[in-house]
């Protein structure tokens, strides 16, 4: 018996997608439930050149086709799912027929496979043929065939265990992959600028939309930072970078490479690199170390110097910028300076 899914969807829907987008959405179906097996053949061709069969198959049964549905989502509230849209694998079974590739859904007791198919009034639509089997299988699969170049591309950028370098929970991981690349799930979004390092980030800290298109810079520089913070493998050097900006903390191990210093009218840590010193800039790391004990007799001997070189009036500035917090207490306090005949406009910034 067959049967007949009319979408009322056209061929030039999602136009930008091709193979790439249409095999992830197909994959993170599969990442999301959990092990998956995968085979590949490749075919030689004459014709077309090379191409490969793929099958993946894991053990769900679904117990009706309504993940068919546009919209309908059987993953309920998983937060580390990386597909939540019910859209995605009709979607791939569009691009794929676009593309002029076979692809086929096998369940236990259905196969589905995509069709373009007139429809009254509207023409030319997506539909998805349902076959009964003749026989039970066992599991859930897709099986496709498509250009070997294009399975190996996203084959080879897919996150797999061995990439994995250090996990921070519930940040995500440090992994083997080209400098700058982020990934969501296991799967590419993206390359960036000005990352040390290639990261993945789980789906329940870092929501991408339906193109999985480049997640908001302060999400994914916060996720990026605290993994190298756990990581403490902190190097100044690299403290401009993006996926360094937000370490608050460093290794107890690294103070002894760091220490106060004088310069100009401020009070700077400096940190040994090497041979070479290096002002840490990031504000965070500077409060931490600030707090820490080790470094409190430096610090109290670098202030009873700096309050030996200033006069009052400074004195007064200074604490109005570390102890003023609101704008009532400043106010009051400039009132005071006026009186004074105090002018802090013409005061540069104070050490503390």
């Amino acid at each position: 018996m067959t049967n007949i899914i009319h979408y009322g969807i056209g061929e030039e829907y999602l136009k930008d997608w091709g193979i790439q987008e249409a095999l992830r959405e197909i994959y993170q179906n599969f990442m999301d439930y959990g092990t998956f097996k995968q085979k590949t053949k490749i075919i030689e061709d004459m014709v077309i050149g090379n191409m490969t069969n793929v099958i993946i198959s894991n053990e769900y049964i679904p117990e009706n086709l309504e993940f068919l549905q546009i919209g309908k989502s059987v993953k309920g509230d998983n937060q580390e799912a990386i597909g939540q849209h019910g859209e995605g694998l009709k979607m791939a079974m569009l691009v794929f027929l676009r593309e002029g590739y076979d692809i086929t859904i096998h369940t236990p007791t259905k196969e589905i496979t995509p069709e373009w198919r007139k429809q009254k009034h509207i023409g030319k639509t997506l539909a998805l043929v349902v076959t009964d089997r003749n026989s039970t299988i066992n599991g859930f699969s897709i099986n496709m065939t498509l250009e070997i170049s294009d399975f190996n591309q996203f084959n080879n950028n897919l996150i797999k265990a061995k990439d994995i370098l250090f996990t921070a929970e519930p940040h995500g991981d440090i992994v083997d992959k080209e400098i700058g690349n982020l990934y969501v799930g296991r799967l590419f979004v993206c390359k960036l600028k000005n990352f040390k390092k290639s990261y993945n980030i789980r789906p329940s800290v870092l929501k991408l939309d339906r193109d999985r298109r480049v997640p908001n810079s302060f999400d994914t520089s916060w996720h990026t930072s605290k993994i190298n913070e756990a990581e403490q493998k902190f190097n100044f050097v690299d403290q401009d970078m993006d996926d360094m900006k937000y370490v608050s903390t460093i290794p107890a191990s690294m103070y002894k490479d760091i220490k106060p210093k004088v310069i100009g009218n401020k009070v700077e840590f400096i940190a040994k690199v090497g041979k070479e010193e290096v002002i840490i800039r990031n504000e965070s790391i500077k409060n931490h170390l600030k707090e820490q004990s080790y470094f409190n007799k430096a610090m109290q001997g670098i202030k009873k110097f700096l309050l030996s070189k200033i006069g009052v009036v400074d004195m007064l500035i200074a604490f109005r910028k570390k102890y003023c917090y609101n704008d009532e207490a400043r106010e009051a306090f400039d009132a005071i300076l006026e009186k004074l005949g105090i002018n802090i406009n013409n005061k540069e910034d104070m050490p503390f």
